[in-house]
């Protein structure tokens, strides 16, 4: 599942409504880091399903540094990277046989 697929659905079902409303901050910072996100779990081989939790995880971490964080795009890209690269050695070290046949 796309982690930003909800607000994908509210935004359209505003727009074909008629009614408008404000965009937020954190809805701006969505939309520009999508496609980083995507490329990001793409390369990392990180499933929808674990990159939905860890997008919640993160969203949640800069909710409460949101005024402290002054280039908060690139602070959540950071944050999502080390968060995949421990992912990724996480398997690794369960793996510890794989490749001794």
């Amino acid at each position: 599942m796309d982690p930003n697929s909800s607000l994908r659905k509210d935004r359209d079902q505003v727009f074909a409504s008629g009614r408008r409303r404000a965009v937020s901050p954190l809805d701006k910072l969505l939309c520009a880091v999508r496609p980083d996100l995507k490329d990001l779990f793409l390369l990392h081989g990180v499933s929808s399903v674990v990159a939905e939790r860890l997008v919640a995880e993160t969203l949640r971490a800069l909710s409460w540094k949101w005024d402290e964080v002054r280039n908060r795009q690139d602070w959540l890209l950071t944050i999502l990277d080390r968060k995949c690269s421990c992912l990724a050695d996480q398997e690794k070290e369960q793996k510890p046989w794989d490749g001794l046949g």
